[in-house]
């Protein structure tokens, strides 16, 4: 005879193993999910950067994989799968939100050869860990942070990934004297790009949230927020005759970095700083543009009324 104390979910699981279902019917934890760790992953060994982080939670019912995607890619659960078999479920943490908390995908590990995926609540997660699950805003998610979390980890205060990697930028200015047009305008450039770095769409978000009552902080636990900055750097702040005579430095160059640098540029505002109106380094292919930040369709943001977001090529 059933026991009268056992709700429908106690009966249900008496039934079926929870590692046959989705995330969402498994039951509560009885004990904190232990933490196994975190790694980076590639979907191409000759990939410079990871694409995803996998986090391993060790549960009764078997392990649970967190997926943490990197940069603007789209990773589908048959690579998920790919990269570490045999979990009992899988949760890849999208780049938007839902009403209550960060978006989620979810598959369990049945479904391994045929992945279904369904949304998934966050305090479901948090519910099946035990404990409140960490958060990276997509501005922060930063492998190496990653990695190096676990469980009680203070929250880590970043300066945020760039929208553009601005690296060639600061190669190329370190060729010239630091009074030059061109040390100058690369540096500025360079500035300009990463002033904003620190503006998380995502913690204006999960702020509106937790006034709502809408996602709560044992179900959550920010990992990395915004460092502190100065003021805000814009392209006015050099003037325009040494910006020009600095890009035009550049673009007359022959060499990679150059070509590079120009990309850099038209990246970022579609070439609207180039010194000329037309730009023969200017890459082939259509650069990435602003589009309004929102709720359902967001990457690495700002406060400000629009964002950058590229147009994310789909990982196979």
């Amino acid at each position: 005879m059933a026991d009268p104390r056992d709700t429908g979910l106690d009966l249900y699981h008496r039934y079926r193993d929870p590692g046959e279902l989705t995330l969402e019917w498994w039951p509560d934890a009885v004990e904190l999910a232990t933490y196994v760790g975190a790694e980076p992953v590639r979907s191409d060994p000759r990939d410079e950067q990871p694409a995803a982080v996998l986090q391993r939670w060790s549960t009764p019912h078997g392990l649970i994989v967190a997926v943490w995607q990197l940069g603007d890619y789209w990773t589908g659960f048959e690579q998920i799968v790919k990269w570490l078999p045999g979990a009992a479920a899988y949760v890849r943490v999208e780049h938007d939100w839902d009403p209550r908390g960060p978006a989620l995908e979810t598959i369990p590990g049945r479904d391994a050869a045929q992945p279904r995926p369904q949304s998934l609540l966050w305090r479901h997660l948090a519910r099946v860990l035990g404990q409140s699950a960490p958060y990276w805003p997509s501005l922060y998610r930063d492998p190496a942070l990653i990695t190096a979390w676990f469980p009680g980890a203070d929250t880590v205060h970043h300066p945020g990934i760039p929208a553009v990697d601005v690296v060639p930028l600061l190669r190329m200015a370190i060729r010239y004297p630091a009074g030059h047009p061109a040390h100058r305008a690369m540096i500025h450039f360079a500035q300009v790009i990463t002033s904003r770095d620190d503006e998380s769409v995502d913690l204006s978000i999960l702020a509106e949230q937790f006034a709502a009552g809408a996602i709560t902080a044992d179900q959550i636990a920010l990992a990395a927020d915004g460092a502190p900055r100065d003021e805000i750097v814009t392209a006015n702040d050099l003037d325009e005759t040494t910006r020009r005579i600095g890009w035009r430095e550049v673009q007359a160059r022959d060499d990679l970095l150059a070509e590079q640098c120009m990309r850099v540029l038209a990246m970022w505002d579609g070439g609207k700083t180039s010194p000329t109106p037309t730009s023969s380094r200017s890459p082939a292919t259509p650069s990435a543009g602003r589009s309004s930040c929102s709720v359902s369709n967001r990457r690495n943001g700002s406060r400000s009324t629009s964002c950058w977001t590229p147009t994310a090529p789909e990982r196979p």
